[in-house]
């Protein structure tokens, strides 16, 4: 009797001390396969289980000059020396999803028969999902048609379900100024910081200048969001007391248009 409660009372210890080290923050996987590509979100703050399908005639935007190519192109394309950084990108001008990692898959919805994909998680976050899952909300979006198109649907769905949660907890106000000279580029930032989880209160139109830069005011509230940003758009990073500590701001210059080649995203449209 004596060792079962020892035995008890060190699986529960053990039990509790692997809860403490589950993660709170959102786990993102992008997906590439023949038949097009995708996303899984697993949100312990929502409680939900979001999976993106983007269909095989779709076209998606990849940055740098790449231009736009069906969603079933894609894998090709990361096949060619394993470009994760392009696809990883390419989620993010299309949908504002920015996955931790690409991960080819024969079929969308076999992510969950993927090796790799639980390796990616851990052993712990896998052990979580698994014991957590039918408590879960599982949902799945399809895209089969012109983004452009869809952009309102796409508006409501991106920031509901897939943006990162703990990004919406912080409540982060952001103003988006367009020094680049390039139309409408502006709302294109926008629109993308919105679906990743920030709340875009301003886009304004800037002096023209060459640089990008995030301004904050330099405090421990906004640090990690700000080097996650100059990162992202490839900005230097300027203090600014005047600001609140939950803002932000993003002047994306024409480095930054040259720099993704926008002009190849905004084509004929």
């Amino acid at each position: 009797m004596k060792k079962i409660l020892v035995a008890l009372v060190i699986f529960i210890s053990l039990f509790f001390l692997i809860k403490r080290g589950w993660r709170r923050e959102d786990r993102v996987v992008g997906l590439v396969a023949p038949e097009g590509v995708g996303v899984v979100s697993i949100s312990p703050l929502r409680g939900m289980v979001n999976v993106l399908k983007v269909t095989p005639e779709v076209e998606l935007w990849l940055p740098g000059g790449m231009g736009w190519y069906a969603a079933d192109k894609v894998e090709k394309i990361y096949d060619q020396g394993k470009q994760e950084k392009l696809i990883k990108e390419m989620f993010f001008y299309n949908f504002g999803i920015y996955p931790e990692v690409i991960i080819p898959v024969t079929k969308i919805d076999e992510w969950r028969n993927t090796t790799k994909f639980w390796k990616h998680l851990g052993l712990i976050e896998s052990g979580r999902f698994w014991l957590e899952q039918s408590n879960w909300l599982l949902k799945t979006e399809l895209i089969n048609t012109n983004l452009l198109v869809k952009k309102e649907e796409l508006d409501d769905i991106l920031a509901r379900d897939f943006a990162k949660a703990d990004l919406l907890e912080k409540n982060l106000r952001v103003t988006v100024k367009n020094s680049s000279g390039e139309n409408a580029l502006g709302a294109f930032v926008a629109d993308r910081l919105n679906w990743w989880g920030y709340n875009v209160v301003a886009v304004e139109n800037d002096m023209v200048k060459d640089g990008c830069e995030v301004v904050s005011q330099g405090g421990d509230s906004t640090k990690d969001y700000a080097d996650s940003l100059a990162k992202m758009f490839g900005c230097s990073q300027v203090s600014n007391q005047t600001l609140l500590p939950e803002e932000l701001m993003l002047n994306p210059g024409k480095n930054y248009a040259s720099m993704i080649k926008y002009n190849s995203y905004v084509r004929a449209f």
